[in-house]
């Protein structure tokens, strides 16, 4: 039985005029137990921009051009999530 992600994204867009890029952050944890998931993989798709989540879960891409993204989470042992 695969394991699914639970995750609270924060999504920051810069929209001054000469700050066209943004960050994308947030915490990835354990649907069930709520644990926090360290080292896990958080990727923007479309993007080169990507990055692990800390020991508390926590992750934060910065330098993201304004725009829609789909983000993938994936996880040795939990099925893949793309949001």
């Amino acid at each position: 039985m695969k394991r699914f992600f639970s995750l609270f994204l924060f999504i920051s867009i810069a929209t001054g005029v000469l700050a066209q890029n943004g960050t994308v952050s947030g915490v990835v944890t354990d649907k069930e137990s709520g644990n926090p998931l360290a080292g896990a993989t958080v990727f923007i798709i479309g993007t080169y921009k990507g990055t692990y989540t800390n020991d508390k879960g926590e992750y934060r891409i910065s330098g993201v051009k304004a725009g829609d993204y789909s983000i993938k989470f994936s996880y040795v042992g939990y099925a893949e999530a793309i949001y």
